[in-house]
Parts: structure tokens; sequence; C-alpha cells
């Protein structure tokens, strides 16, 4: 089941699909009225609240190869026609399957992601008191779900 987060007076909540507006509330039984008219103004599920809140921190450049987490990776293989870096993720791979090969791209994928982020990296996460990590992907890596 998903738990969702009950959030702090000011947060932004969903009103249409054009706009936000803010969720006043001057107490915490005042929060869960609003919520509580908000939710059902929009149709969520009911809020559950976690034991703890989440405290995280997100592992962009991993999984997904994009400039700026992952700019090692992007800046040690720039075009060879005009020396730039690649934009993306497919302008990456387009450039390392032209340079390394199908069977170099792979392996410099895989050198990539058992190097950006490691086992110690969780470690750290843990003992910084941390309870959540976002790793983004892009959709191309997830099976196709049959009928």
């Amino acid at each position: 089941s998903i738990v969702f987060q009950a959030p702090r007076p000011g947060t932004l909540l969903p009103d249409t699909p054009l706009r936000a507006k803010t969720l006043m509330a001057p107490s915490v039984a005042g929060e869960e009225r609003a919520l509580s008219r908000r939710r059902s103004a929009v149709r969520l599920p009911p809020v559950e609240r976690a034991a703890d809140p989440w405290r995280g921190v997100n592992l962009g450049g991993w999984l997904l190869l994009e400039p700026g987490p992952a700019d090692p990776l992007f800046d040690m293989h720039p075009s060879p026609e005009d020396g730039e870096a690649a934009r993306c993720e497919w302008d990456l791979m387009r450039l390392l399957r032209r340079k390394l090969g199908d069977v170099g791209a792979e392996a410099e994928i895989r050198r990539h992601r058992e190097a950006h982020i490691t086992k110690r990296d969780f470690e750290r996460i843990r003992d910084f008191g941390l309870n959540a990590v976002r790793l983004p992907f892009g959709y191309w890596v997830a099976p196709a779900l049959g009928p």
C-alpha cells in the first residue's frame, strides 16, 4: 500500500489541473479538516501517516544518465564533431556506440554504474539518518507489461 505524507501548513496542494492553492491550517485538527476537504475535491486516496517522516536524497545520474549528476561520464566522451558534451542519455549512448561499439559502450556504462553510486554511499546515507532514496530511471529500463 502507498503511504502519503500529510502536508504541513503552507504546502501547495493541487486545486485544478492548471493551478495550485496553498493549504493554510492554524492547527493539526484544522489541517486535517482542510486536507480532508481538499482530498475529496481532487479524489486522492486517504492519507495514512507514516511512523517517521521521510528524509531522503536523490541519486540522479546513476540509473538515469543525465548531465549534472553524471558530468564526469559526459565530460569523458565529448562529441568528435564539435567537442561538445552530450545533452542527454540518448545522445551519450549514440556517441559511446560510435566511439566504442556496442560492447565497449555497455562496458563503459557498467563501469559508471559500479563506481558512481556504491554500497558505501548507501551506508553513508543511512549513517546521516536519512530513510528514503529517490532513484530516477528512464521508462525504457522497465519491462513492458503485457495484458
